[in-house]
């Protein structure tokens, strides 16, 4: 018999999709994989990994998942993984390594690839929420004291505020 060529041989898996677009901190979330047969002919056993996940997400899925049906040209499967932050998760990018693995003996094939989405954390919003002078109308040479109401709109706590105004008068500028 003639060996097969490669091209003949061919799967791969691709995100497909990732919702919502944006993770939260102890949030439920999915990413789709989309597996296909780009070849001519189907690879006997064909199986997509997941390696080494970050700790802090949790997926309701098998690591390893064996895909067939996968039997025809431009045939494909779709993975969905069900998945979680925990409480303490990290925000930041997540990176998952992935494994597809197709082909026997004679012609075994592994595609190692990664998935990577973004985890985003509580944020601080600060703005100036109102300005106030004491006395309201001053006069030259008088001392006049500024207030300043420094407000968080956002979700997560601002640590070590500082606030600066710049003024042509003496006194504090920083606070």
């Amino acid at each position: 018999g003639i060996a097969a060529s490669n091209e003949e041989y061919c799967v791969t898996a691709e995100v497909s999709d990732i919702s919502p677009s944006s993770i939260k901190i102890d949030e439920e979330f999915t990413i789709g994989v989309q597996i296909e047969n780009c070849g001519s002919i189907m690879p006997k056993k064909v199986t997509f990994e997941l390696l080494n996940p970050p700790t802090d997400i949790e997926i309701k899925e098998p690591l390893v998942i064996n895909i067939s049906n996968l039997n025809y040209a431009n045939s494909e499967r779709l993975i969905t993984y069900h998945m979680k932050t925990k409480r303490d998760a990290i925000p930041g990018t997540h990176l998952i390594k992935t494994k597809l693995i197709y082909g026997e003996d004679n012609f075994l094939r592994i595609k190692y690839d990664s998935i990577t989405f973004e985890v985003t954390g509580e944020e601080a919003d600060l703005s100036i929420a109102s300005l106030k002078t004491e006395p309201v109308l001053p006069r030259e040479d008088e001392t006049v004291e500024l207030t300043l109401r420094v407000e968080n709109t956002g979700d997560g706590t601002a640590k070590s505020v500082e606030v600066y105004i710049n003024h042509p008068f003496q006194g504090l500028k920083q606070s």
